[in-house]
């Protein structure tokens, strides 16, 4: 067994080990009974999740999470539980990227929006669900360049969690990628350019003490720049 795969070995056992003992500390807090035991096996199922998501036994891993959601959809670390899944996803994803195999990365990256997604559309709103629309469209847009569905994940989350802590980041992505979306032919100028003034005037009204506010308006002072004299004015 090579080095880096000895090290990768250790690091799935510290990872799983470290997933059972949180949930083990969980259900010992949760102490209600048969919750305690249901939360318990859910987590050992987790754990179990994680090793063949690391081992490549990808089809496997997704069929034992449906059944996780069937089995513990009562169980409030089950939102959790799905977390750290995603995560693992996506850690691979990144992994295989840096290792130059990209079909695989954008493989794992899709595997990791999905359960983001499940997140979103089969469990109650939590304080997982924002983290889980930005962070499905950061994965859109960053690593699999789909623009339109990053931007409409980044829109949920500044019309539903304009206080997210990330949420005028998500704004300015709104802008960001609209412009993307135009410069590479996925959309207008004339439909692009409304929407991506829209983006950063909010950025700055909405989340004037952010650091994207004073790069939203330097972004509008270079369009306004380009607009005819006649819309120039009617801009100021």
């Amino acid at each position: 067994m090579s080095e880096q795969k000895k090290q990768r070995r250790l690091w799935t056992i510290i990872t799983i080990s470290t997933i059972i003992v949180a949930g083990v500390i969980t259900c010992i807090i949760v102490k209600k009974q048969p919750t305690e035991q249901n939360c318990i096996s859910m987590w050992s199922q987790v754990a179990s999740i994680v090793s063949r998501i690391e081992g490549g036994d990808d089809p496997n891993a997704l069929v034992r999470i449906d059944k996780l959601i069937a089995n513990f959809k009562d169980q409030p670390g089950l939102v959790a539980a799905l977390w750290l899944a995603g995560q693992e996803y996506y850690n691979k994803a990144a992994r295989k990227d840096r290792e130059g195999f990209e079909e695989q990365a954008r493989n794992y990256y899709r595997k990791a929006i999905t359960l983001r997604e499940k997140i979103i559309q089969e469990l109650s709103p939590s304080a997982f669900t924002a983290p889980a629309y930005y962070t499905a469209a950061v994965i859109y847009s960053q690593e699999l360049h789909e623009y339109s569905e990053a931007i409409e994940y980044y829109q949920k989350v500044v019309d539903n969690w304009p206080d997210y802590k990330y949420a005028w980041h998500a704004q300015y992505f709104i802008g960001m990628y609209y412009e993307k979306l135009r410069d590479s032919g996925g959309i207008s100028a004339s439909k692009a350019n409304p929407k991506i003034e829209a983006a950063y005037r909010a950025v700055i009204e909405n989340y004037p003490d952010s650091s994207s506010a004073k790069h939203a308006a330097r972004k509008l002072d270079q369009m306004n720049y380009k607009k005819p004299p006649n819309d120039r004015r009617a801009a100021e």
